[in-house]
Formats: C-alpha cells, sequence, structure tokens
C-alpha cells in the first residue's frame, strides 16, 4: 500500500474518531443540560414544598395562638356569668330573708293583736287558774261570754230595754261560750255578775240584759311572750289596770303590771280555742 492510501486511510479514521467523539460530546451535553434542569426543577419543587410546609407551620401556629386567647376569653365569659348569677341569687337571697322576717314580724304582731281581743273578755273577769274548761265555774264562762260579746261583737242589732240596757239572746251567749272555750262547752243560764255590773237573766223572753259600760274593766291583757309548739300556743300575759296602761301608753308614765300568768291556747283552721289558765310560776303542761 502506498504512503498516499496510508495518510488517506488515517485521515479517514480520525474524522470518524472525531465525528464519534462530538456526537459523544453532544449526548453528554444535552444529559448534563437535562440533569441540571431537574436538578433545578427538583429544587424549586423543594423549596416551594418548603414554604408550603412553613406557611402551613406558620398558619398552624397562627391558629393555635389565635384559638388560645378564645379559648381564655370563653373562659373568663362564662366565670363573669357565673359570677353575675351568684350576685343575683345573693341579692334574692338577701331581698327573700328580710321580707321573711318583716312578714314574721307583721305576724307576729297580728297574732299577738288577735290574742289580746280574744284573751281581754277573760282578762277582765280575772278568771281563776284551770287546767281543763270543765273546771271553770258556769258563771266565769257567763260572764267571759257575754263580755266578748261587748268587747268584740258588734251590738248595734240588739234590742234595748225601756232602761236602756241590751237585750242579748242566750243563743248569742252560748255561741260565744263555744268561741271561747271551743264547741264542746256549755252552760247553765242565770243571773250573773255583781251589785255594780250585773247580767241579768230572763227566762220567759231568753235574753239577757247588760249595759255596755267599759269603766267596770277590771285588767287588760299585755302579751309579753308567746311560744308554739304544733297547734299550740304558749302566751304570758301581763295584767293591768285600764288606767294604769292609758296612763303608760298615751303619757308615758311607767306602770307595773299587776300579775302574770300563763294561758294555753289551741289553733286550729284559724280558730282558738283557750284549753287552761295558769300562775305564770307553774309548770306548764303543753
Amino acid at each position: 500500500m502506498s504512503k498516499n492510501n496510508r495518510k488517506q486511510n488515517n485521515t479517514n479514521r480520525e474524522n470518524v474518531l472525531n465525528e464519534l467523539l462530538n456526537e459523544l460530546d453532544k449526548e453528554n451535553s444535552l444529559d448534563i443540560s437535562g440533569l441540571d434542569a431537574d436538578i433545578s426543577r427538583s429544587g424549586m419543587e423543594n423549596e416551594n414544598i418548603s414554604i408550603q410546609s412553613q406557611n402551613a407551620a406558620e398558619e398552624t401556629d397562627g391558629n393555635s395562638a389565635a384559638s388560645l386567647p378564645k379559648k381564655k376569653h370563653r373562659s373568663y365569659f362564662v366565670f363573669a356569668i357565673f359570677m353575675i348569677i351568684m350576685a343575683v341569687v345573693g341579692v334574692v337571697s338577701v331581698v327573700l330573708f328580710a321580707v321573711g322576717k318583716i312578714s314574721e314580724t307583721i305576724n307576729s304582731n297580728t297574732l299577738k293583736d288577735e290574742y289580746t281581743r280574744f284573751l281581754l273578755p277573760v282578762v277582765t273577769n280575772d278568771t281563776a287558774p284551770f287546767e281543763n274548761e270543765n273546771e271553770l265555774s258556769n258563771t266565769a264562762k257567763i260572764n267571759c261570754s257575754i263580755w266578748n260579746i261587748l268587747l268584740n261583737h258588734d251590738t248595734s242589732s240588739y234590742k234595748l230595754s225601756e232602761t236602756g240596757e241590751f237585750l242579748i239572746p242566750e243563743y248569742d251567749v252560748e255561741y260565744s261560750c263555744k268561741e271561747i272555750f271551743g264547741t264542746s262547752s256549755g252552760i247553765v243560764h242565770r243571773t250573773v255578775g255583781s251589785q255594780d255590773m250585773s247580767f241579768s237573766y230572763d227566762s220567759n223572753n231568753h235574753v239577757y240584759s247588760c249595759i255596755k259600760d267599759l269603766r267596770y274593766l277590771n285588767y287588760v291583757p299585755v302579751i309579753t311572750q308567746m311560744s308554739k309548739s304544733g297547734g299550740i300556743y304558749t302566751l304570758t300575759v301581763d295584767y293591768y289596770s285600764p288606767s294604769g296602761r292609758f296612763l303608760s301608753e298615751h303619757l308615758g308614765i311607767e306602770a307595773e303590771a299587776e300579775k302574770t300568768m300563763k294561758y294555753i291556747i289551741s289553733r286550729y283552721d284559724g280558730k282558738n280555742t283557750l284549753v287552761s289558765v295558769q300562775f305564770a310560776s307553774d309548770e306548764v303542761i303543753g
């Protein structure tokens, strides 16, 4: 083979080799370029994911931070409502307590007034002590019954005698007796009283004739103590002369009780029954 041919062949091989190398360089360049692009895209995606994660974390932290004050505010609100309710309950309790005390005082005073009028006919007659109604004399029961009519009943409907005395039917006296001493109590009608103040009984007309003269009141009652056990009331009653009580109430002149007695009263369905009268020093039998 000639030198020229050999040179030509060498030149051709070099050209082919160069072309192959150029092709390899292009392919490597494309691969590297694609890899760089992939790496770049991957980095951007990772960066986006990181940013999103950070934003999500910040948002979560923000929500947590926002939710904490809301919970605190809710707790404070509930506590405030509770305190307001307790304050209202306290005010209502105080008001109810005060009203109860006032009502209790009014009821006590009202009951004392009622019992003062109820006992006045018995006290003014200075009725002797007794343990039950059967021990009380017939005369005492008639006196108390008529005085109860004169002091606590309306007498305007009664007829008057020629001398101006009230003519009280005997059945009114019987009813008055039951008002004080109970429904089982009874009396035997007869003339009673003293020369100064008598209640004359007319058996033909079945009436008592009497005058309403308060000058003949012996005593007036003042209830100093009152206690209750079931339907039984125990009263401590001071006896005053009418003039002494008048001086004490209206002129401020101190008057002393002439004596003190214990009264036992049974109260049922708003009706009172005098059970017994005792000396204040005696032991009360309920």
